[in-house]
């Protein structure tokens, strides 16, 4: 009898305890909180690799600078809808109707993205036309104001939309960079320095 209870015993299945609950930890939330140094200590700098020649589209609200202007001689060649900057001692030697004097404005929109706008400055022979006119108006007035722009064709100019005073935009944060340093960027490469360029060649069908 006693073989048999062992036999009975050995093939018996082991009793099962239940499981012992570990609690969840307590989440603390205030250990969520940002510390009020965490926004510097995470703050970037933008540093644009490409600089747009073009004035601001017309959708978006824009800045211009205050001092970073400058008048040039530029070119705008058709074929690679590119401005090209000519040193005054070739553009003396080239037609009024391949380079004209400009002034460039330094412009921002809403997002930080910045450019280069060209306006355009009377000739040497009095020729100005109201639309060079009106992008100046624009640009000077930009310079203390939220504006975009609608060009208004039966006046022959930019019609100005002022950003409304009820919306909270703090000034522009104008990135830390020599205007000067900013042209180099924006011209990269398209700079006349001589009448044997390939674009005046090409306007004189040497090419």
């Amino acid at each position: 009898m006693s073989n048999n209870k062992s036999n009975d015993d050995a093939g018996a299945m082991p009793e099962r305890k239940p499981p012992v609950l570990t609690p969840a930890p307590t989440l603390n939330m205030e250990a969520l909180r940002l510390s009020p140094s965490y926004a510097k200590a995470m703050a970037t700098t933008k540093v644009q690799s490409t600089v747009p020649v073009d004035k601001p589209a017309n959708q978006l609200f824009f800045r211009v600078h205050p001092t970073n202007t400058m008048d040039v001689a530029a070119l705008e060649n058709k074929a690679d809808d590119q401005w090209y900057l000519v040193m005054p001692e070739v553009a003396m030697h080239m037609d009024s109707g391949s380079v004209k004097p400009k002034t460039l404005y330094m412009w921002m929109d809403r997002s930080g993205t910045y450019g280069i706008w060209p306006c355009g400055l009377p000739l040497d022979d009095g020729t100005d036309y109201t639309a060079w006119q009106s992008a100046h108006t624009v640009c000077a007035a930009a310079m203390t104001r939220w504006l975009r722009i609608a060009w208004n064709k039966s006046a022959g100019g930019y019609d100005i939309i002022y950003l409304s005073d009820a919306v909270q935009v703090p000034e522009p944060i104008w990135p830390e960079i020599d205007f000067l340093a900013l042209l180099e960027k924006a011209f990269k490469g398209r700079v006349i320095a001589d009448l044997n360029h390939p674009v005046l060649r090409r306007l004189r069908g040497e090419m």
